[in-house]
Formats: C-alpha cells, structure tokens, sequence
C-alpha cells in the first residue's frame, strides 16, 4: 500500500474514533490492521471524579457565597452588588471552561441563572425602592430569558422554569394593575 494512503486512511480512523463515528474497539482494530501493528493506541482516559469534585465544590461554594453576602452581611447594598457581579463574572468564565462536560455546564448555567435573578432583584430594589410592578417587569425578563436559554440549548428545565415564572409574574402583575 502506498505511503501517503496509509497515512490518509491511518488520519480518518483517527478522526472517527475521535468523533465516535464508530466505536473505540473498531477504530483500534482498523489502526492496529491498517498501521500493521505500528501505531501505538492509546485510549483516550477518562476523567477521574476526583477532578470533577473540584469544579462541583467551587460551584457550590460561589452559590453559597453569593446568597451570604446577599442576605447574612450588613456591607450596603452597591458593595454587594459589586460583589454579586463579580460572582456572575466568575460563573461565566467556568461555563466557557467547563463547555465540553455536560452536568458541569448545566450546573454551572444553574449557578448563573439563580445569582443573575438576585443580582436582578437587588439592582431593582436599590433603583426602584418599594416598587413591586418593576420587580415583576424585570423578573418577567428574566423568565423570557431563561424560556430563550432553554429553547437555545435544548434544556428542558429552563424553558419550563421560564414558563411557570412568566405565567405566575403575569397573574401577580394583573392583580397588581387591575
């Protein structure tokens, strides 16, 4: 067999095993066939739960915080929401590094979207003081947010929380206007 073809079709085997277009002991054999014994397969190893917990702790442990300085401190409310913002900040950069795990992404969109919606209510509470109907406006955006994520990246969770939170803010909102 020629050289370059061998290479060719040495190269596409490994783009399917990487791809999972065909199983892992399919794509070994092909490569142990067609490299006669010469290409050295290595499985691709797993990532042990050990490394996984660190991410889930760092996740809690910025959701918990988050609530404390919001709800358990007496800093005045600018300092929290500073705060708050740069916890926000903190769960987007984890989603961008976190992309390629599947419960981590999903947990870490959780973790955005619940201190998103207390950022939200602070800022209104410290704009708007005692005003329930910019409240509900700007907890109804945020429903119309999630039911977007969720319709976006085929979450199933969000698009129904955004749901059941647009249809509760709508009903609170026409007891509050009518």
């Amino acid at each position: 067999m020629n050289e370059t073809r061998k290479k060719i079709i040495l190269q596409e085997i490994k783009y399917w095993k990487q791809t999972n277009l065909l199983p892992e002991q399919y794509c070994d054999y092909l490569l142990t066939l067609y490299s006669c014994g010469e290409e050295q397969i290595i499985s691709p190893q797993k990532k042990s739960s050990r490394s996984l917990a660190i991410p889930l702790w760092i996740f809690t442990s910025l959701f918990f915080l988050t609530l404390f300085v919001n709800y358990f401190t007496e800093i005045n409310k600018g300092l929290q929401i500073t705060i708050t913002a740069f916890f926000i900040i903190m769960f987007g950069s984890f989603i961008y590094r976190y992309i390629q795990s599947s419960w981590l992404l999903q947990l870490a969109l959780v973790g955005l979207a619940l201190t998103v919606l207390m950022e939200s209510v602070h800022i209104v509470d410290l704009v708007f003081p005692n005003s329930t109907g910019a409240l509900y406006i700007v907890l109804l955006v945020q429903c119309v947010v999630w039911f977007v994520v969720g319709r976006r990246l085929k979450l199933l969770y969000f698009s129904i929380s955004g749901v059941i939170g647009a249809f509760i803010i709508v009903y609170f909102l026409a007891r509050l206007f009518f």
